[in-house]
């Protein structure tokens, strides 16, 4: 589902976590932030997309440190409601996301169960074409980028 008020205007790029964390600026690596911001900032061709998974994941992590958390989570507000993000749930009532986030932590178990489910995310969203991530489990696993494959999409990772 995409949440209402929020329709996307063509495809998208889906953001994990540490993306999404640093495009919002609250990350510590500078050339990060400028990398994934532009994802989000630049009225590039794909419109940058955050799971649920992924906004909450964001929340948990930056909890201990109430500022970053405050002001990220402003900066991502208006970057939603200036159609910058779009926010994506957990698919239609006829989702495949469950059963794909369980095949991803079949097919790959060194992948966590959140990472599973932004993956999932991606995966299902019909408007999607490429995942960025940091995170080097996800950028070397075959099998998620033939997954990936399937479904006419990739995984671009950033901060390299």
């Amino acid at each position: 589902m995409v949440f209402p008020d929020n329709e996307p205007s063509g495809r998208r790029a889906h953001l994990d976590t540490d993306v999404l964390r640093a495009g919002l600026g609250a990350d510590d690596d500078k050339d990060l932030i400028s990398e994934a911001r532009q994802f989000i900032h630049s009225g590039k061709q794909l419109t940058a997309c955050a799971c649920i998974t992924a906004l909450g994941e964001l929340v948990l992590t930056l909890s201990q440190d109430y500022p970053r958390l405050s002001d990220a989570l402003r900066s991502f507000c208006d970057s939603v409601k200036k159609g910058e993000i779009v926010l994506f749930g957990l698919g239609e009532g006829d989702t495949e996301f469950f059963r794909l986030a369980d095949e991803i932590r079949e097919r790959e178990p060194n992948i966590t169960p959140a990472d599973a489910l932004i993956i999932a995310s991606f995966l299902e969203d019909q408007l999607s074409d490429i995942l960025c991530t940091t995170d080097t489990q996800i950028v070397e696993s075959r099998i998620l980028h033939d997954m990936a494959r399937e479904r006419e999409k990739s995984i671009h990772e950033l901060g390299k």
